[in-house]
């Protein structure tokens, strides 16, 4: 902290010498055609230069020191922000420490959005008492605010955040709002939209195709993008959905709104186009879709590098993946390869029945995973371990043993 104080009064110092440098030459000149050769003169242009370096250390000074970036993202922050001194940001960062933020969650915070350390206490504040007033606990806030941090930094609390509350309150109770903000915080989101004016004309479309309640609830509560979205587009996107056979009594129509009206048409064809070039029918396209709509979200690049790792390299047939498309979006360097290779070690050591769900294993969390295969494995654990590490760190194509 010293260190910190002691560069932020040196910068100070510099920044006054500077500046005191500037209006002397200036007024020892005293007239306009010599101000104008002087701010010509490449000198001037150094001194600049020299304050805007001294700015930038000062920031990433800060920026590392206080907020615990690491020195080389600092410096990448550093361009998106200029500190002249630490009184508002310090306040910013007091601020959150006292809402419970951890400090991994603030260097997060910082570093996606580093214009909150110039923002005022005075608006920060009262968004984050009213989360808390709406019933987020210490714990939810931070996650909320580093998830969204939008609704935190740019978006007024008595013009829109407050509204668009009051409104929910119209259609739901106070608990039903905070259980879905709770279960997915991204879901606060909406809080951004002006829901009295973009949410009734999108209830009537579903209500008029008889979506129930409680599918229509988890299509709001699944974010801003849905609600705000032009209504032309998500009728059509509900009507796209309803075409393809996604049952309206399930969540996944809901997931398959949100999925189809988040990408123009032409993008929407050229996916599917990508399963037909891997000889997907269209049955089995559909199959898909209607299992998991949100498998049509997957990128282009990623799709093809999916399919082609399944069924070239796997030996899996369409109708298999029809019924869990979403793997086809899952990380093969990261999960899927080195998950098949200990599924593999397991099965062929007689560990594991060869009838296992593959599919479901692919799916769990990476802690799950774990727990689960070194119980599994017992004496074997260690062994099994090293294989999982080893191969995340390379991927060749595995073999088309697993089928």
């Amino acid at each position: 902290m010293l260190n910190l104080i002691c560069r932020k009064l040196l910068f100070q110092a510099n920044t006054c010498r500077i500046a005191t440098t500037h209006l002397s030459l200036v007024q020892i000149n005293g007239n306009q055609d010599t101000l104008f050769n002087f701010i010509q003169n490449p000198n001037f242009k150094s001194i600049s230069s020299s304050t805007n370096d001294e700015s930038s250390s000062f920031t990433v000074s800060y920026l590392i020191e206080s907020c615990g970036i690491s020195p080389e993202s600092a410096v990448k922050v550093a361009k998106k922000v200029n500190l002249k001194t630490t009184d508002t940001p310090d306040l910013v960062l007091e601020l959150l420490v006292n809402h419970g933020f951890t400090k991994p969650q603030i260097t997060h915070l910082i570093t996606k959005h580093p214009s909150i350390l110039l923002s005022s206490i005075k608006v920060l504040d009262p968004k984050l008492q009213f989360l808390k007033k709406v019933g987020l606990s210490e714990t939810d806030i931070p996650k909320v605010i580093t998830s969204h941090a939008s609704i935190f930094i740019f978006t007024s609390l008595q013009d829109r955040i407050i509204p668009s509350y009051n409104f929910l309150r119209t259609l739901y109770t106070h608990d039903e709002i905070l259980s879905y903000f709770q279960r997915r915080t991204l879901s606060v989101g909406i809080l951004e939209v002006d829901l009295e004016k973009h949410l009734p004309p999108k209830l009537k479309i579903l209500k008029d195709r008889q979506v129930p309640d409680f599918v229509i609830s988890t299509l709001i509560f699944l974010g801003r993008r849905v609600v705000s979205t032009d209504i032309d587009i998500f009728n059509e996107a509900v009507n796209e959905v309803i075409e393809l056979g996604v049952g309206r009594f399930s969540k996944m129509f809901a997931y398959g709104v949100c999925a189809y009206q988040g990408m123009t048409k032409a993008k929407r064809v050229a996916k599917l186009e990508i399963y037909k070039t891997f000889g997907w029918s269209d049955d089995e396209i559909r199959l898909a879709i209607k299992n998991q709509p949100t498998c049509i979200s997957i990128s282009e690049d990623k799709l093809r590098f999916g399919l082609d790792f399944f069924m070239n390299k796997m030996n899996w047939e369409p109708q298999r993946l029809a019924k869990a498309p979403n793997i086809l979006g899952l990380s093969l360097e990261k999960r899927v390869f080195p998950r098949l290779k200990v599924i593999e070690f397991l099965i062929s050591n007689g560990l594991l029945p060869s009838s296992t769900c593959i599919v479901r294993l692919l799916f769990v969390t990476d802690a799950n995973f774990i727990d689960i295969f070194l119980t599994k494995s017992k004496n074997r654990a260690p062994e099994v371990m090293k294989l999982y590490q080893a191969s995340k760190q390379r991927f060749p194509w595995a073999s088309s043993e697993l089928k």
